[in-house]
């Protein structure tokens, strides 16, 4: 298959969550609610607010990567388009890694609309505290922008294990659903394994913001490459249980 087709496949993914998300009407009033309550929370707490303890919010980023891409996949069962989805006239290698880069594709919007969230946050919680400075502002984006990135690390493995527990759960080999949920649990905390692990340099917390989180070591390449190497191998079992194992 060529590149077009399969950017149309991605394109459709989009197009149809999207399609979802507008049927409900109510989802406009929850990001006015949540962006409401931040407001209130920076003003109340403004004084005794650590800029940098916003970026803790991310912890639960790989959490979500993993529902993003379970959701992406049993979306066909649950709106009743399985059996059109699977005899498209493609390869269901095709249709899976589709919703797998449709799904990477959702987690690092995400992680950007947070990110730029969160320095529209701390720029109103310092404007509100008395002590707003450009170089405070560009310290966070900084820092916050390098811890992202950390997390970011994450997406292309659980993407790719929401992908293939969503195909498990609706093959014949079902039963095992339950076990991957428990590893999910486990394996949303792999960044802090990363970080704690003895072989590496940590990331640094300093006190001074600019060396909040200083990588030390060359050892994130090789943590990276592998990554990517897990992804490549549960992409690889969710496409032979797409062959194998699924039926419409």
């Amino acid at each position: 298959m060529n590149t077009s087709t399969f950017l149309f496949l991605v394109k459709d993914e989009f197009r149809r969550r999207n399609s979802a998300k507008h049927s409900n009407k109510w989802w406009m009033f929850y990001v006015a609610a949540g962006i409401l309550i931040g407001l209130i929370f920076a003003a109340v707490f403004a004084d005794n607010l650590d800029p940098y303890s916003i970026m803790f919010m991310s912890f639960g980023f790989p959490y979500i990567t993993f529902i993003i891409a379970f959701g992406i996949v049993i979306r066909e069962w649950k709106n009743g388009t399985a059996g059109w989805w699977l005899t498209l006239p493609y390869p269901r290698r095709s249709l899976i890694l589709s919703k797998y880069a449709a799904s990477i594709c959702t987690a690092v919007i995400m992680h950007i609309i947070f990110w730029v969230g969160a320095q529209l946050f701390v720029a109103y919680a310092l404007i509100l505290k008395g002590n707003f400075d450009f170089h405070s502002l560009a310290a966070f984006m900084q820092t916050s922008a390098i811890w992202y990135g950390v997390i970011m690390m994450v997406i292309p493995f659980m993407a790719a294990f929401g992908t293939l527990t969503g195909v498990v759960s609706r093959s014949r080999l079902k039963p095992l659903t339950p076990m991957l949920w428990i590893i999910y649990g486990l394996s949303g905390n792999s960044l802090f394994w990363i970080l704690e692990s003895p072989h590496i340099n940590k990331l640094q917390i300093a006190q001074n913001p600019n060396e909040i989180f200083t990588v030390q070591s060359h050892e994130f390449g090789w943590i990276a490459l592998g990554i990517i190497l897990l992804s490549g191998i549960l992409i690889s079992a969710a496409t032979v249980l797409m062959n194998k194992q699924v039926e419409g």
